[in-house]
């Protein structure tokens, strides 16, 4: 049973750097404190966090995406409470009307946790990758309704093969806002 709380203060900037890109970074420190945790290697942590991106807009009807992340999240695995973890997607989107989009993506994450676990009767840190990619159509059909389908792909590589998978979704939504 964990009870925790954080706190994460990050600055950052956001500008144009020319009539088709735009740019934002921030950064910061994220401080983790545990009231009650009975299974963690350590209560409490400290890690810095950077997050940014970068928009081109090739056309009006065209944007690419990258996003890049590092920080450290909250862990379930075993005793360990925390990993860190880096992060970048790379997006584009199309847009063929105002209201019917096209948008394919790619992402990658790696995993680190900090202290050797046993799994399998091997010992050693676990890492994880993970990779994974998608497509979605988005059709706006007023202001305040829409429909998504899309399809995710995601496979995970560890260097513990229990945690291996391969996953797909297929998803169909509708979005009502009022």
């Amino acid at each position: 049973i964990r009870d925790s709380f954080y706190v994460e203060p990050l600055i950052g900037v956001k500008g144009e750097i020319t009539n088709k890109i735009t740019a934002n970074i921030r950064g910061g420190y994220r401080h983790q404190r545990y009231k009650t945790a009975d299974l963690v290697i350590k209560d409490n942590f400290k890690s810095p966090v950077v997050r940014g991106g970068i928009d081109f807009q090739a056309t009006k009807d065209d944007l690419v995406s990258l996003n890049l992340e590092r920080s450290s999240y909250e862990s379930t695995y075993k005793n360990i409470n925390h990993y860190e973890g880096t992060s970048g997607t790379l997006a584009y989107r199309h847009n063929f009307t105002d209201k019917l989009s096209i948008a394919p993506y790619g992402t990658y994450n790696y995993s680190a946790y900090p202290k050797a676990t046993i799994e399998d009767g091997l010992t050693r840190k676990r890492r994880d990758k993970l990779y994974g990619g998608g497509i979605s159509l988005k059709y706006i059909m007023q202001d305040w309704i829409s429909f998504e389908a899309k399809y995710d792909y995601r496979e995970k590589d560890s260097n513990f093969n229990k945690f291996d998978y391969k996953d797909n979704a297929f998803t169909i939504s509708t979005t009502v806002g009022f």
